[in-house]
């Protein structure tokens, strides 16, 4: 190999460094041309990016100013990606904020936005002279991990008075490993996530790897056998820790702006009817240990309790009422009328608690 001489050095290192600026440069022009082409074309994109953002992430949202394009009844989401009023997150002079966190049936999946409990629960406080706003955050297929990082990432700065938290505790196996990925190493997650925004990137691991549901490279979920997903299910132990960990870190988040937290698991409609067929009555020790049994969401309420957080139980008010009408759309999410009743479950525990900063009056129109 001949080198250049002192002469020609200076020429030797200005070609060389011209030939490696324009290979960086080609490699740049190459991928940026390959992401713009992928993403006009639509490939390495998801049917749940019509209505989601940060598919890929753990802590995913809903797209701004979108509407759910897989039901009958119009579920319009303002410009910050939730459901319900715009609330700014400047507080308003002399109201009190409740801020709402869950997966779908908080939403309010399937039913009008005026009949969905966080709304119906507004009504009814204001209607006791309670100066108060609500902001619903319920994301769909998300549990109590991804709705505590939802709420470090982007509510904590609402300040909330209250949080009420309507949860399940993650039993999935693939969101157990990505939560030890993220606690290994933030740096790399957010390598991850970030790379993973890129249409070519998803393209290009789409045809060397398909994704396996368990890698979590998105939430979709279709194509799955139903053995694939019992495999898919984690222990009730591995569940409890998740669970407690969750807990301790909303509390730890509430108590650093003085908000006060109220949870409960969701209820499972089979629970119910299984226990109105066997005659059980709210409260009592059979209801609690068959609950308990039938229900794994209800960890959340155990867990709660020994971490000192207030819990509530709607599950009696819904084994208390009658048959007709049905509460119940499906296994757990609730029809209008099982939104009123949740509303007003939650009415009666903030009320009787006294969880908000202003005391509750009587109900307007009610009698005295």
């Amino acid at each position: 190999m001949r080198f250049p001489s002192p002469a020609t050095w200076p020429r030797y290192v200005f070609l060389r460094r011209r030939k490696a600026a324009f290979a960086v440069l080609a490699v740049v022009v190459f991928f940026a041309l390959a992401e713009g082409v992928t993403r006009l074309v639509g490939l390495g994109r998801l049917p749940e990016e019509a209505l989601f953002t940060d598919v890929y992430d753990a802590a995913y949202r809903m797209r701004p100013n979108a509407s759910n394009p897989w039901t009958p009844v119009e579920e319009y989401l303002n410009d910050t990606g939730f459901r319900g009023d715009l609330l700014p997150v400047e507080r308003t002079p002399g109201a009190m904020r409740i801020v709402f966190l869950g997966d779908s049936i908080t939403f309010g999946v399937d039913v009008p936005l005026e009949t969905i409990f966080v709304e119906k629960l507004g009504h009814g406080l204001r209607d006791r002279d309670m100066n108060v706003e609500t902001l619903n955050a319920g994301m769909p297929g998300t549990n109590l991990w991804q709705q505590t990082l939802l709420f470090k990432k982007e509510l904590v700065q609402y300040r909330p008075d209250l949080v009420v938290v309507y949860t399940a505790p993650n039993v999935r196996w693939d969101l157990y490993n990505l939560r030890k990925t993220m606690a290994a190493g933030r740096l790399g997650w957010k390598f991850r996530t970030g790379l993973s925004r890129s249409h070519f990137y998803r393209w290009l691991r789409f045809q060397i790897r398909p994704p396996k549901f368990e890698e979590l490279y998105s939430q979709h979920e279709s194509g799955m056998t139903d053995e694939q997903r019992e495999n898919q299910v984690i222990t009730a132990d591995l569940a409890r820790d998740g669970v407690r960990v969750d807990l301790q870190q909303l509390k730890s988040l509430c108590d650093g702006i003085g908000a006060k937290l109220l949870v409960s698991g969701v209820i499972p409609r089979d629970a119910i009817l299984d226990g109105r067929r066997q005659h059980m009555k709210p409260g009592a020790a059979d209801w609690r240990d068959f609950y308990k049994r039938n229900n794994i969401a209800q960890i959340v309420n155990e867990l709660a309790d020994e971490e000192g957080i207030a819990t509530f139980h709607p599950e009696d008010d819904f084994l208390a009422a009658p048959a007709d009408p049905p509460l119940f759309l499906d296994d757990c999410h609730f029809t209008p009328d099982g939104h009123t009743l949740m509303a007003k479950t939650l009415e009666r525990e903030i009320c009787d608690r006294r969880l908000l900063p202003q005391r509750c009056r009587k109900a307007k129109g009610a009698a005295s």
